[in-house]
């Protein structure tokens, strides 16, 4: 990759927004998509609060909880 590209773009932001798209996209011609996506936004949330239990420092921020959960 050029200077110039990575000036104008970056990567990571450009996979994360595409992947946001075609989640909304699919979750338009697949009913239960979205509802799957909140299913397991909930089930990472309750492991992550065990996890914070059962290990002393364990801690995830709401942004990386919801960027792990779809």
């Amino acid at each position: 990759m050029t200077d110039t590209a990575t000036v104008f773009c970056d990567p990571v932001s450009m996979q994360n927004k595409l992947f946001g798209e075609l989640s909304s996209m699919f979750a338009k011609e697949v009913p239960m998509y979205d509802r799957s996506l909140a299913v397991n936004h909930v089930c990472n949330t309750t492991v992550c609060d065990l996890a914070a239990r059962l290990h002393v420092g364990f801690a995830i921020s709401p942004l990386q909880l919801n960027q792990t959960s779809g």
